[in-house]
């Protein structure tokens, strides 16, 4: 049933640029913007829970994805749920915007860059990802990371202490284990596989249609 639309419980603020292609089955929900050209697969999840969020162009973002902006965490409401150690409000207090207001702190942006790949599964929580990233299936990148640009975060990893992640980085493995490659660029098939992606998935999947200039 769930795959059948696209959940747009504050559609206004929902913007889809012109060329991009959000399918049916995604839920975006806030205040989010979708580049040019970035193609969001159905069962991805785009939550602007405490700020916006701002995808720039020709990112792949592909099923189970989560990106979601936690970046203003509060007392828990009485209505709320435990999750791996954290508290999650499910009726977090709004402020006249519809985003959370906790304590008076200003909502801040969640911003990806352009030529992004966040592969199956994957988890976004930084509020900064550079360009040209590969986040690898079920890898986790926390929200007070700042991810720089043409870095790879491999497959189940998990980054979530704080840390600014450099440019070029490499990071794989049970232990996390990283390395940096200034001559690591993303490799030529992403590019290659959304081209393909523009020309097929029109035909296969519904698209939600909303667009701006």
């Amino acid at each position: 049933f769930f795959s059948s639309f696209v959940w747009l419980p504050m559609a206004d603020t929902v913007t889809i640029r012109a060329g991009a292609i959000v399918l049916r089955g995604a839920v975006l929900s806030g205040k989010v913007t979708v580049g040019a050209g970035t193609i969001v697969h159905p069962s991805v999840s785009i939550l602007a829970e405490d700020g916006p969020i701002v995808i720039g162009e020709n990112n792949i973002i592909e099923e189970q994805c989560v990106i979601t902006n936690k970046s203003v965490l509060g007392p828990p409401s009485p209505s709320c749920f435990l999750s791996e150690g954290f508290f999650f409000s499910l009726l977090p207090r709004r402020g006249a915007d519809g985003l959370r207001d906790v304590e008076g702190m200003p909502p801040q942006t969640l911003t990806i860059g352009d030529n992004n790949v966040f592969e199956v599964g994957s988890q976004i929580l930084s509020l900064n990802v550079g360009n040209c990233n590969v986040v690898e299936a079920k890898a986790v990148v926390g929200s007070n990371v700042s991810l720089g640009s043409h870095c790879r975060i491999g497959a189940g990893c998990q980054v979530v202490a704080a840390e600014v992640i450099p440019d070029h980085t490499i990071i794989y493995g049970r232990d996390n284990t990283r390395r940096t490659d200034p001559g690591y660029t993303q490799p030529s098939l992403y590019p290659e596989q959304r081209d393909f992606l523009r020309r097929v998935l029109p035909n296969f999947h519904p698209l939600q249609t909303t667009a701006a200039p």
